[in-house]
């Protein structure tokens, strides 16, 4: 190193996809899976179905999520699947996906807010989905600026 040069350290980009997070992305991942098929195969008992949902519009609303929803799934089964050889790409899956879990969680409960419903069989688990993926997503940012500092580019060898 010459004098006068800094270096930035590069954080761990492993971090965010320590087992605990793996363990949480597969339970949350393959939960969107079977909910969506339960609600596709009409599995889901009409007694704990949200409030209205009998209403064509309620539905199709319901069903605006299944992008969203396996979009989060397929990334973050990917990225927790990847060799560690591809950390930086299955990071950055991970992140997608959590964010994305992230934002579903907050859309069912602002639909939900806005129209002054409150059940907690519904609430409950989307305010998971909103919240457990806040940290991991907080400390993806800070990975991702500390190596775009670094100049580090994807999975490439740092030059």
């Amino acid at each position: 190193m010459n004098a006068g040069q800094t270096t930035v350290a590069r954080a761990d980009p492993t971090r965010l996809l320590t087992p605990g997070t793996r363990r949480l992305m597969r339970v949350t991942d393959w939960g969107f899976v079977a909910y969506w098929t339960l609600v596709a195969l009409h599995l889901v008992p009409p007694r704990v179905l949200f409030a209205d949902y009998h209403l064509a519009s309620v539905a199709a609303w319901n069903w605006s999520f299944l992008p969203l929803d396996l979009t989060a799934s397929i990334t973050g089964l990917i990225a927790i699947r990847q060799p560690p050889e591809r950390s930086m790409s299955a990071e950055r899956l991970a992140a997608i996906s959590l964010l994305l879990t992230s934002v579903a969680g907050a859309m069912a409960i602002a639909y939900w807010a806005i129209r002054g419903q409150f059940n907690a069989l519904w609430w409950l688990p989307n305010l998971l989905l909103l919240c457990w993926p806040l940290p991991y997503v907080a400390r993806w940012a800070r990975v991702g600026e500390v190596d775009h500092r670094a100049g580090r580019d994807g999975d490439a060898p740092a030059k």
